[in-house]
């Protein structure tokens, strides 16, 4: 290599690291200038600001809920308590996610608040919806269960706007005094108190429309091949294997997890078991198809057709029946035709 391309390389290396350890120091004198971080700490009060709202907002329908829940129905009721219990480790995830240079002890805070907001959603959710037997009905937990989880609820409910509050008066003492948005729950002091509780706990226990009422319904029952009408009578074409659809619904207000439904064929030979069964899951409200079979029928043979939705504690079984025939194969006839060679007339010989 030349002097003279030396000459031109090395000035150039060095101008390149004198410029790197330039920008990196401005850099770091940026991140921790007063105005970077006033920026930082309002845009950190600002969306901790928007998940305040939403928390606000699932408080205020938390309390409605528990306040209203003897009137409303079990559907309804425990459908809410799973939104907002939902909703609330949504937004505490949400600002979890958010970083910000603010002092320690305000994020902090504000992270708690939240924390705490999901807790008591979730052991309040636990607590009424427990003391009402779960989602199926089945296991309810004691009223003194009840009472001390929802108590435990209350109690994070409460720390949670006590924490929020510190985070609002830790975020003022940060670079350009960010001012947090409010956020209560315990907006009422007669709510959200001891006394409320024990008022509204045995309401709910009490209440008619939040008590367990399984019910199944069968809707439809077909069958494969389809069945016809013919003179009045339900036939289905000629074959040997028959499959049944049934559509299932629960009408009841609990979830059924497996719920058997049985399609029986009698009063006909059955080349097999005549009994099948399937197992579906319905939660409250909910509907959904099921196909049984295939059954070996016998063509030319009539059938009773019973189908049967029973839930595993036995309460709400519905049922459904239809006669039908299977028709017969049809039979063929083999028709033989003989054909006579035509008359050949001789021609008489004259002498």
């Amino acid at each position: 290599m030349t002097p003279t391309l030396l000459r031109v390389l090395v000035p150039a290396t060095a101008l390149g690291v004198a410029l790197a350890v330039f920008f990196g120091a401005v850099s770091d004198i940026g991140r921790q200038s007063a105005s970077y971080r006033r920026t930082v700490d309002r845009g950190f009060a600002a969306l901790a600001g928007s998940v305040a709202i939403r928390s606000t907002a699932s408080g205020a329908i938390l309390q409605s809920v528990l306040t209203n829940g003897p009137s409303l129905d079990r559907i309804a009721f425990f459908s809410t308590l799973d939104t907002v219990a939902t909703q609330t480790a949504h937004q505490a995830d949400d600002l979890a996610s958010y970083t910000s240079p603010a002092p320690a002890a305000a994020v902090g805070a504000c992270r708690g608040a939240l924390d705490d907001r999901a807790a008591a959603a979730a052991d309040l959710r636990q607590a009424f919806e427990g003391v009402l037997g779960g989602r199926t009905g089945t296991s309810p937990i004691s009223s003194d269960a009840a009472m001390a989880q929802a108590d435990t609820g209350l109690s994070s409910a409460a720390q949670g706007d006590v924490s929020w509050r510190a985070c609002q008066q830790d975020l003022l003492k940060a670079p350009g005094s960010p001012r947090l948005a409010a956020s209560t729950w315990f907006t009422d002091p007669t709510t959200w108190s001891g006394l409320w509780l024990a008022t509204v706990l045995p309401s709910i226990i009490g209440s008619p429309s939040l008590a367990a009422n399984p019910a199944l319904d069968v809707v439809t029952v077909s069958t494969t091949p389809g069945v016809l009408v013919v003179g009045g009578s339900p036939v289905v074409s000629a074959t040997h294997a028959l499959s049944v659809h049934v559509v299932v619904s629960n009408t009841g207000n609990v979830d059924q997890p497996g719920v058997r439904v049985t399609a029986n064929l009698s009063g006909g030979r059955v080349d097999g078991p005549g009994s099948l069964s399937a197992f579906v899951a319905l939660g409250a409200g909910r509907s959904t198809s099921v196909v049984i079979g295939p059954f070996a029928v016998v063509p030319g043979t009539g059938y009773t057709l019973s189908v049967t939705a029973a839930p595993p504690a036995g309460a709400g079984t519905a049922t459904a029946s239809l006669g039908l025939q299977v028709a017969a194969v049809p039979t063929t006839t083999t028709t033989t035709t003989t054909t006579a060679p035509p008359k050949r007339n001789t021609p008489r010989t004259t002498g």
